[in-house]
């Protein structure tokens, strides 16, 4: 990795990568998922990470907020305590109690610090656990899941569609991953706020953007995500580090398609020169419904 990517990667403060950087770019998660109202339950989140409360005793109030860097916890956030590449998390589980916290998901408990803690066997697995059960429940719900890659512009993409589907009249809001949380922990911990009821006017949709660095990773993640509308934006080389080809890229790119029902949308770029390979891995997957964007005559937008 050179001292750009290190540079442009965001990081809990354990040192693990969560998503590549953006800059101060608000997301509709910046502050609990936009216009929607979010809380999970003690027993809830023990169910869904079968873990177990230290003590027995869980939060008195409902988790509105999952973190995984400790600088970032507020009043009703749940800290992740994830080990690191430079640290552990459970190291952090006290400035995270400090900051507002008022649970923690461990593996060693701390009893000297006076926090909820809820044990389990592996803190990173348990997250996926969570980001899953959740999102299981949000498509049981009536939730739907737009899943956006490509090697460029998957993070305006992915703003300008949450921007609209929060304003739309009508809306329900919309749950967006935060920056570029876009990895095998970003979407996780992106998932686990999805809500899982229907409100009055329905459930909010999500909108989750994947990275990956290596053929396999996406798929690990579209499974995870189950997206309704998989979109991508296009192939070029910024990963050109990773792969030996661009046929390679355009490969792992859609793995998106792999977590998709067949009555999935796929909306691929016309004018991407490795169009015809893409719509027809979407087709292998079953995937039979797809809209092109671009300015190639054959675009349907």
């Amino acid at each position: 990795m050179t001292p750009k990517q290190a540079h442009d990667i965001t990081r809990d403060n354990a040192g693990n990568a969560i998503g590549q950087a953006t800059g101060n770019v608000k997301t509709a998660t910046d502050a609990g998922p936009a216009g929607t109202s979010y809380q999970l339950s003690a027993d809830l989140l023990a169910t869904r990470t079968t873990g177990q409360w230290h003590d027995g005793t869980g939060p008195a109030t409902g988790i509105t907020s999952i973190e995984i860097d400790s600088r970032k916890c507020c009043a009703g956030s749940l800290f992740i305590a994830l080990p690191g590449a430079t640290a552990d998390g459970h190291e952090f589980i006290g400035a995270a109690a400090r900051n507002g916290a008022v649970a923690a998901l461990v593996t060693k408990p701390d009893a000297n610090i006076a926090l909820p803690q809820l044990v389990v066997t592996d803190v990173a697995v348990a997250l996926d656990a969570l980001g899953t059960e959740t999102r299981t429940a949000h498509a049981a719900a009536g939730g739907q899941l737009v899943g956006i890659t490509g090697s460029v512009g998957k993070t305006g993409s992915k703003e300008m569609l949450a921007h609209l589907l929060c304003r739309t009249p009508g809306s329900t809001g919309c749950v967006a991953s935060r920056a570029s949380f876009n990895n095998h922990l970003g979407v996780p911990l992106t998932l686990s706020l999805l809500p899982d009821a229907r409100s009055d006017t329905g459930v909010a949709p999500a909108v989750q953007e994947m990275g990956m660095n290596a053929a396999g990773e996406i798929s690990q993640l579209s499974r995870m995500a189950r997206p309704d509308v998989a979109v991508i934006t296009c192939i070029a080389d910024s990963h050109a580090g990773f792969f030996s080809s661009l046929a390679d890229i355009a490969a792992a790119k859609a793995e998106i398609f792999d977590g998709m029902s067949p009555d999935g949308i796929a909306i691929l770029n016309r004018d991407d020169k490795f169009f015809d390979d893409l719509a027809a891995r979407a087709h292998a997957a079953g995937i039979t419904r797809i809209k092109t964007f671009g300015t190639h005559e054959q675009a349907d937008y």
